[in-house]
């Protein structure tokens, strides 16, 4: 099964990403794209700017990805980032926010016409 998450709980997952520093979130150009700004204590830029695109952050594979070497550049410049996972289907999610995509056929639909 393949399954995207939900954009709020992509983004609630960027922010906590680099906890305990604070960080910014914009979706921006018609919202196809996520820029994030990492700041340090003292408001200084600990990662000045990551785009990514809106179809890529809501990806787990790619999310987890891309903020691992975020956050790897973020701890090279000597910050210390808490512990972070990408929320995992039906464990770090309400089921609200669960979106699956299936190859498996819906109930409704048939593999052949009876004629009427």
């Amino acid at each position: 099964m393949i399954w995207m998450l939900n954009i709020d709980v992509a983004i609630g997952a960027m922010r906590r990403a680099f906890n305990p520093l604070s960080c910014a979130v914009e979706v921006y150009e018609y919202q196809k794209l996520v820029r994030l700004r990492v700041f340090g204590p003292d408001t200084t830029a600990a990662l000045v700017v990551l785009n990514l695109c809106m179809r890529d952050i809501v990806d787990p594979s790619i999310l987890r990805s891309e903020l691992g070497q975020a956050r790897a550049c973020v701890e090279k410049k000597g910050f210390r980032l808490q512990s972070w996972a990408v929320p995992s289907w039906k464990t770090d999610m309400p089921r609200a926010y669960q979106c699956p995509w299936t190859d498996r056929p819906t109930p409704w639909s048939t593999a052949h016409v009876d004629n009427i």
